[in-house]
């Protein structure tokens, strides 16, 4: 790998890195993320329609289904985001439709009054899961990341730094090599209506707020990360899918956080050393006086190293969101308080991301 001067790096890291905040450590515990399936047979069952796995989760939670609404379909038909309300099943016997007096005199909603949440719906269609493509692996783990955040780490995070909270969730790998990845969330606009959208409608009032949250953020994480097993980082794609055995270890997070992390992109890395005919081919692919290219450089100082190795990077190594962009945030109606979503390339790095 190649080295820069110490002084440098620090230079970098620390400016970088102003205001986050160091918290003591706590164990974490990680449990595992369903491996990826082989390549399947040419004979499968039609994906899971939205409704029938809401109805399924929600089931689990005493929950029935009352309305769906495709807020999104995500990239190449892989699956939707939908918005979804539900109420509680009624009781085996009608009994007394009165409300209680402790019902009625305080803020919560009467027991059947619809609850809204969001929906997000992994089920790739079969001509996507017979590819052992760069993109499809990455596409598929980046999912799987993005639940295990939900469901194990983000119910460690302070009320201080929101995140969305998981009702019910599913992973399953089928017989027929299909992939089912399902998560009931709280909905979050309806206490942070305010959705981020493009970054040039963003006030000074909530970019401060969003900066603010990723120092929470990174400095929550900054104290914890020495505590991850190294063995259960998810590595690129194309090195993880070797991986994926009966012996592979549990995945968890990625080992670098980034949605541009290079080592996750070589096949579309390849391909723009060889288009001649794209203005960005020189300025990322043409090789330095060191004989790397800039986006090779780059890479090399971002690369994750475990505490203690030495490395001025590793002193600095958080967990990141892996993919900051205004795109991905909603706001009060202030703009004063903030809250990421898509949690798809969170991991290891530097908390400048």
């Amino acid at each position: 790998m190649l080295q820069l001067s110490r002084a440098w790096q620090r230079s970098l890291l620390r400016l970088s890195l102003l205001g986050t905040l160091l918290i003591p450590i706590q164990y974490i515990y990680f449990p595992s993320i369903t491996h990826i399936p082989p390549s399947p047979p040419s004979a499968m069952a039609p994906p899971p329609s939205p409704s029938d796995v809401a109805r399924t989760l929600l089931a689990s939670k005493g929950l029935e289904l009352q309305s769906l609404q495709v807020l999104q379909s995500l990239w190449a038909g892989y699956g939707q985001i939908c918005r979804i309300t539900a109420t509680p099943k009624p009781p085996p016997s009608s009994g007394s439709t009165s409300r209680t007096n402790s019902t009625s005199a305080s803020n919560i909603s009467p027991p059947h009054d619809p609850q809204s949440f969001i929906l997000k719906l992994i089920a790739p269609p079969s001509t996507t899961t017979t590819t052992s493509s760069e993109g499809h692996i990455r596409k598929i783990l980046s999912y799987q990341v993005e639940q295990y955040f939900y469901t194990t780490l983000a119910p460690k995070l302070p009320p201080s730094i929101p995140t969305a909270q998981v009702l019910a969730s599913m992973n399953e790998a089928h017989a027929d090599g299909t992939i089912t990845i399902a998560t009931i969330l709280s909905d979050l606009k309806q206490n942070y209506p305010v959705a981020g959208e493009k970054r040039e409608v963003l006030t000074p009032v909530q970019v401060h707020a969003a900066l603010d949250w990723l120092a929470d953020f990174h400095g929550f994480w900054w104290s914890r990360v020495g505590d991850m097993d190294y063995r259960t980082l998810v590595r690129p794609p194309l090195e993880e899918v070797h991986r994926d055995d009966d012996d592979a270890p549990r995945k968890t997070v990625w080992l670098n956080g980034g949605y541009t992390y290079l080592a996750t992109r070589l096949s579309e890395y390849t391909t723009l050393t060889h288009n001649h005919s794209s203005e960005w081919r020189r300025p990322l692919t043409q090789a330095t006086r060191e004989q790397v290219s800039v986006s090779e450089l780059i890479a090399s100082i971002l690369v994750p190293t475990e505490k203690g190795s030495g490395s001025v990077s590793a002193e600095y190594m958080t967990l990141l969101h892996g993919d900051v962009k205004s795109e991905n945030l909603f706001t009060s109606a202030d703009g004063k308080t903030v809250v990421f979503y898509d949690f798809q390339y969170t991991g290891l790095g530097l908390g400048v991301c």
